[in-house]
Formats: structure tokens, C-alpha cells, sequence
């Protein structure tokens, strides 16, 4: 029972920050971590988010679902987030220290829909189940960026 509310209070939590127009994604993200840290997942973000706005908030989503799925089907406790630079590119990669998943993972709404928005950005998704299961969202860089540590 405690889990269920536990999950339901996440969910709502999650629809009112995603149904929010993305003014600010720097914000955003630590919105998501403040959300995350009230059912007592820590999220760590480090880095500077791309200066792009469609990227940053490719990125803030892909963190949101990312710790959604890690918290859900893996049951973790601490997540990961790095932002990375290199001269043409920059790279989202996200770990958790969750339980080995048992069985193979499908790619369901959430995966899928991540590939989908980083392939519409010229960008790349790739996950590795682990452990740590980790994903890896590469976008083509833009100059300057935000930056962003919780």
C-alpha cells in the first residue's frame, strides 16, 4: 500500500511538472529532483544543459523518465545524470543503482519515445542494462549552455 501512494504521488507530481511549458529548463530539472527526493530518490544532475532550448529540454525529459523507470521497475534509490561535451556533440548519460532487471527489456512507450525525440534533434539514444542499467542521449552541440547542479 505504502509503495502504491508512494507511486501515485510520484505520477502527479511528474503529469503537473510535464504538462508546465519548459520556460526554463534548468529550473525544470531541479523541480524533477525536488520531486524525486520527496519519495526519497536522490537525483544527481551535473553539468551544463545545452544552450539549445529543445535539447535542454530533451534532456530534462529524458532525466524524468529515466529516474521514473529507475524508481519503477528497478527500485532505486540513487540516480545519475551527466552532462558532457565534447566539440561536436553534447552527452546526457544517466545510471542508477537499481536491481538487475531479470528479464530482457523491451522498449517500451518510454525508451522508444526518448529515441524518437533525441533521433527528431539529429542526436543518438542508446541504453545498456548493466549494471548500472545507463542511457546515453548524444545531441550535436551548441555554443554556451546552462548550468545546472543538484
Amino acid at each position: 500500500d505504502a509503495l502504491e501512494d508512494v507511486r501515485e504521488l510520484l505520477s502527479t507530481i511528474l503529469d503537473s511538472l510535464s504538462s508546465r511549458v519548459a520556460s526554463n529548463p534548468a529550473a525544470d530539472l531541479a523541480a524533477v529532483a525536488d520531486a524525486f527526493s520527496l519519495v526519497g530518490i536522490d537525483l544527481h544532475v551535473e553539468g551544463e544543459l545545452p544552450e539549445d532550448p529543445e535539447a535542454a529540454r530533451l534532456f530534462v525529459s529524458v532525466v524524468r523518465e529515466a529516474t521514473t523507470n529507475a524508481a519503477r521497475h528497478a527500485q532505486a534509490s540513487t540516480v545519475s545524470a551527466t552532462v558532457r561535451e565534447t566539440r561536436e556533440h553534447v552527452e546526457l548519460v544517466v545510471e542508477s543503482d537499481g536491481v538487475s532487471l531479470e528479464k530482457p527489456v523491451r522498449e517500451g512507450t518510454g525508451l522508444s519515445g526518448m529515441r524518437r525525440a533525441a533521433q527528431a534533434l539529429g542526436g543518438t539514444f542508446r541504453f545498456h542494462v548493466g549494471p548500472p542499467f545507463t542511457l546515453r542521449v548524444s545531441v550535436p552541440r551548441k555554443e554556451g549552455g546552462l548550468r545546472c547542479e543538484s
